[in-house]
């Protein structure tokens, strides 16, 4: 179903377009009259959480609020003033107000009224003693139960509040606002102000309470993570005493410079034991055996002193060894004991010539330095290499002390850490204990006058929502609705040719001489528009038929209206000037017969009990004859053979220009399919007003497969309105 036509429906529609609209309008009406006036009051929660001059104390908060962040705050707090505790020690604090108050909020409670002086003190007191300490009724409790139930009977339970209360957020702002709604101005004020105030108070309760949790489970844990770090720090303070380690990192550093400069120092006096041995005995190379035994009688004065000095010279090396080459008092008397050496060699040399004639003095004097210089040497090396055993001992047994001390160290560096992070907890939650809370309330809620009627709202939005369903529910039948109704719909659903159409008369009105009869002065649209689309179907069946004479007229279903178009269409060429000849072999329903009131003789005929003469009835009609038929449950077959009934068709064959049949319907009788092999043409007639079933398709097959007898189908009974998509808008007006 296109646009248009839904356009068009709608339009034949319209009384109903209108009426329900109007019915609806009204009860709407009615209905709203009675409503009461709604009062709606309004307050301001200022939360902090988005200032930016706010100082962060939470970890979480270093690097500023998300946008993530801020929207679970905000949800957050939302949530908790629409919680139930919150609600219920708003509620209390109404109840309280209709106890005490000598104008209650509830009037219409029947529980409420009920109550004697007693129950409303005693309720008093119970509800003043669980708003104080913030606490909802016991439901356990019979007396808190039946005072629950008065609440509730009041609208004051958590249920009845959060219909008509509403907490959101102000758009992207600091602030939550709180509006409630009611039927009374001074209870809608009274809610969000009594809730405002109640969820201050019930968050600052909860948050004191958590921040002294906070500080008592830090301050304890803080403790235990002191004592914890003192004994490690203990521990590793009693090994190093019992190891005599104060730094082991300083002190192997320092024993491996000590241990580098004894092993270079050692490979400078290697290197001077070398050459002095070598100049010693290149010296000894230039004296003569005599020459030896002068000088050495010569020196022996001198051996024992010079011996007394170089015992000290290496005395005096051993303890710079030992202490590392560094104390300056014993560089400076070693340097001051081998000045005294030299003297004392020098003066040995001048007094005592190994010969005088000889000019080797020189020589002897270098003999004596490169003697002693070997001999101070080789003691030097025997002291550097014990000392650097003693060293490299010392060296390998700081290996498992240091390991030790180093784990000690990492023990207390992690007992550190822990420490410092649950001291940094105790300072954040002795901060949040004794910080403000930045929520506060910025605006109050205050009576005021009933916001604007919805009345005319609801009233216009019954009307609209009425039309709406109207046209919904006119598209969905039009959807669901498959039948046949217009010559479109017809092609779609059965690909057929259509031969033409008829409209749909009224029951009992059909009077083809009132019809085309040009002096009727009574004027019908519907009986015009039959006349001219009666004339279309009259021309396409000449020009189809061309040559032949024979036409039957069958259909899928009975009551689709063939014994009209059959009647109709030969009135339509009788007054042209045709001759037309009816042949009721519609059996199982005779209504041709009974229409035109004659004989039953074709049976007769057919089996040659009577002539043709005898067998036609004239009709009122010039140029129409009827041979009718008596009906009864049996096909044409088995009332003559095929011989005698294509006999007695060419009998009258040629004395009338068209001979017109009526077969039965095709869905359930076969006398049609056995008559198509006698006729020359034959059409379908298909009704407007019925949709195509199974069993419809099924005949459908069978007239597709006789093309070529097939002149096109007929659409009877089509309404008024649907044939506007194909004929046009049929006159209205009284024919002048």
């Amino acid at each position: 179903m296109d646009f248009l036509s839904f356009i068009k429906v709608l339009r034949r529609r319209k009384l109903l377009l209108i009426i329900v609209p109007v019915i609806a309008v009204v009860i709407a009406y009615f209905l709203t009259k009675n409503i009461p006036e709604v009062y709606k009051a309004q307050a301001q929660l200022a939360t902090g959480i988005t200032q930016e001059n706010k100082i962060s104390i939470s970890e979480g908060d270093k690097g500023g609020l998300s946008f993530d962040n801020v929207n679970v705050k905000f949800s957050n707090l939302i949530e908790v003033m629409k919680s139930k505790q919150v609600m219920d020690l708003v509620g209390y604090k109404l109840m309280l107000h209709d106890l005490t108050d000598a104008k209650p909020y509830s009037t219409k409670s029947k529980m409420f009224n009920d109550l004697n002086a007693a129950a409303k003190e005693n309720a008093r007191k119970v509800l003043q003693i669980h708003l104080d300490s913030m606490k909802s009724l016991d439901f356990q409790s019979e007396d808190e139960r039946g005072i629950m139930k008065v609440i509730e009977n009041c609208g004051y339970d958590e249920v009845s509040l959060l219909k008509k209360l509403k907490v959101e957020r102000v758009g992207s702002s600091d602030f939550i606002q709180v509006t409630f709604e009611s039927e009374n101005p001074y209870l809608s004020s009274s809610v969000v102000n009594t809730l405002c105030e109640l969820f201050l108070r019930y968050y600052e309760t909860t948050s004191s309470q958590r921040a002294d949790a906070s500080v008592a489970y830090y301050t304890e844990l803080a403790e235990q993570k002191k004592k914890e770090l003192d004994e490690k720090v203990n521990t590793l303070k009693t090994y190093k005493q019992q190891n005599g380690v104060i730094n082991i990192y300083e002190q192997t550093k320092s024993l491996v410079n000590q241990i580098s400069d004894l092993e270079l120092s050692r490979e400078a006096e290697n290197k001077k034991i070398s050459a002095s041995q070598k100049a010693v005995k290149d010296i000894d190379n230039r004296f003569s055996d005599k020459e030896k035994k002068y000088l050495e009688a010569g020196n022996s004065p001198y051996s024992q002193k010079i011996s007394e000095m170089k015992q000290k010279i290496t005395d005096y090396s051993n303890q710079l060894i030992s202490r590392g080459l560094q104390p300056k008092e014993i560089n400076d008397s070693l340097r001051v004991m081998k000045n005294n050496l030299d003297i004392e060699i020098k003066k040995a040399a001048d007094d005592y010539l190994y010969n005088p004639d000889v000019p080797k003095q020189e020589l002897v004097t270098k003999r004596i330095d490169y003697e002693l210089d070997q001999v101070v040497a080789k003691y030097s090396v025997e002291s550097m290499d014990k000392e650097l055993g003693r060293l490299r001992q010392i060296v390998v047994s700081f290996a498992p002390i240091e390991a030790s001390i180093a784990a000690l160290e990492r023990e207390i560096q992690v007992a550190a850490d822990v420490y410092l992070l649950v001291l940094n907890k105790l300072n954040l939650a002795r901060i949040d204990n004794v910080a403000k809370s930045t929520l506060k309330q910025i605006e109050y809620g205050i009576p005021g006058p009933p916001e604007a009627s919805k009345k005319i709202l609801l009233i216009i939005m019954a009307g609209f929502i009425s039309l709406v369903l109207c046209v919904v529910v006119i598209f969905v039948l039009e959807y669901l609705d498959v039948t046949i109704k217009t010559p479109k719909q017809f092609a779609k659903y059965t690909n057929l040719n259509l031969l033409g159409y008829l409209n749909l008369l009224d029951e009992g009105k059909i009077d083809l001489n009132s019809i085309f009869s040009e002096s009727s002065s009574a004027y019908d649209a519907k009986s015009e528009t039959f006349k001219e689309l009666l004339r279309i179907i009259r021309y396409e069946l000449a020009q189809r038929i061309g040559a032949s004479k024979t036409l039957l007229f069958t259909s899928t279903r009975s009551g689709e209206g063939k014994s009209v178009i059959i009647s109709c269409l030969a009135y339509s060429f009788a007054i042209t000037g045709k001759k037309i000849l009816i042949m009721d072999t519609n059996f199982k329903n005779n209504s041709l017969t009974k229409m035109f009131k004659a004989e039953g003789n074709i049976e007769s005929y057919l089996k040659d009990e009577i002539s043709l003469q005898n067998a036609l009835t004239a009709t009122s009609i010039n140029n129409i004859d009827i041979i009718g038929c008596k009906g009864g449950m049996y096909s044409l077959n088995e009332v003559a053979s095929s011989d005698k009934i294509a006999q007695k068709i060419a009998e009258v064959y040629q004395r009338y220009d068209y001979i017109f049949f009526e077969g039965t319907s095709l869905n359930k009788y076969s006398d049609s399919k056995e008559l198509i092999s006698y006729i020359d043409k034959f059409t379908s007639v298909f009704s407007a007003l019925n949709n195509i079933d199974d069993a419809d398709r099924n005949s459908i097959a069978f007239i597709k497969k006789s093309e070529s007898k097939f002149i096109g189908a007929v659409l009877n009974k089509v309404t008024m309105e649907n044939l506007e998509q194909v004929y046009g808008e049929p006159a209205k007006m009284k024919k002048k």
